[in-house]
């Protein structure tokens, strides 16, 4: 884990595109683990890889994820029993936003039913 941290560290200091590009690819599956049918043991076998306790990401926009029109997306969306959680408000489609406040109390967040 150390060594994946330390290299990926590196590359993020540097200013090599192509090796960013390379990052990206690798890290931007969508929908991972919310599609899969074994997606809590997944993102727990991810989480406990790289040394983590929570996925937190955007890259898909949760009124895409959910079938939700964009104005009504008004909090992240969590799913893998909280493993993981999108907060990609889909502003450019006309998404009000939110903030996110990891542990805060009375966190306002949309639960995805569990599967699988």
């Amino acid at each position: 884990m150390s060594e994946v941290n330390g290299a990926v560290r590196t590359l993020l200091r540097g200013r090599e595109a192509a090796a960013w590009d390379g990052l990206l690819e690798e890290f931007a599956q969508r929908n991972a683990f919310q599609d899969h049918p074994y997606r809590t043991r997944k993102a727990e076998a991810f989480l406990s890889r790289f040394g983590g306790r929570r996925l937190v990401h955007d890259h898909t926009p949760i009124g895409m994820a959910t079938g939700q029109a964009p104005k009504g997306v008004m909090a992240p969306l969590e799913y893998a029993d909280g493993l993981c959680v999108n907060v990609d408000a889909g502003l450019y489609l006309g998404g009000p936003g939110f903030v996110y406040a990891p542990g805060s109390i009375g966190e306002p967040v949309n639960r995805q039913p569990r599967q699988g």
